[in-house]
């Protein structure tokens, strides 16, 4: 299942999207996030997934700088370190 969390706005859509079908729920993309937007959960299935804290979901575009300026800070960023490229961005 593909989960989109985040907003559009006037200034254009922040979305973090995550594919459960591929995230293992290994938790890399939440130790390496420096905004600690992602939190692991059990999901309907007892299977453990990765998603964004639920009081974040509307501040995405303000807390997240994106995976692009993460990589260039931090040398990688939430995309790099998952196994199974479960995790996208939209800006």
């Amino acid at each position: 299942m593909i989960i989109n969390y985040g907003y559009r706005d006037a200034q254009g859509e922040y979305r973090i999207t995550v594919d459960t079908d591929k995230c293992n729920g290994c938790g890399a993309c939440a130790e390496i996030c420096p905004e600690n937007i992602f939190e692991l959960e059990e999901d309907d299935y007892d299977e453990i997934k990765v998603v964004v804290i639920t009081d974040k979901i509307n501040k995405i575009g303000y807390l997240c700088p994106g995976a692009a300026i993460c990589a260039s800070r931090q040398g990688k960023n939430c995309h790099d370190v998952c196994p199974n490229e479960a995790m996208s961005h939209s800006w």
